[in-house]
């Protein structure tokens, strides 16, 4: 089994094989199964954000964000990136991730020692611009960190 899934088996607390999704084919990472809540929460923000940033809702962008499969390196995943930390209510106006509000939307079905862990781990990586800053985040949390 891949070691990402490994991983998110930790921070979840569970051992169920139903609760991720792993995608070796688009570069081995793991799906983690959101709540309803937090489904609907990203569809939310991930429409305002297609609109802003003017990409198609069957982008592959809109489809891999949620779930740490972008580069986070080009223009227009940046922007979207930045959008939906922003409407999240993860990254504030000077580019400080909001490390709370990071634990609380995760927090069910992980658990929350485990994010809080994680997160501020990944705080202090982002520099450079706001695109920089949330990108650095990004990356860290969902690639350094493999949840």
């Amino acid at each position: 089994m891949n070691p990402v899934c490994l991983d998110i088996k930790r921070i979840s607390g569970r051992n169920e094989e139903r609760d991720i999704n792993c995608d070796l084919g688009l570069g081995a990472f793991c799906l983690a199964d959101y709540s309803d809540n937090q489904k609907a929460i990203i569809k939310k923000y991930s429409d305002v954000c297609e609109t802003e940033t003017g990409i198609s809702a069957d982008s592959h962008i809109v489809k891999q964000a949620p779930y740490g499969g972008l580069s986070a390196k080009d223009g227009i995943s940046r922007k979207y990136i930045v959008c939906m930390q922003r409407g999240m209510g993860f990254l504030e106006e000077d580019g400080k991730i909001n490390v709370e509000n990071v634990v609380n939307f995760m927090v069910p079905p992980y658990d929350r020692k485990a994010v809080e862990e994680l997160t501020n781990d990944c705080v202090g990586s982002e520099v450079g611009s706001l695109e920089d800053k949330a990108s650095s985040f990004y990356n860290c949390f969902f690639t350094k960190k493999k949840i």
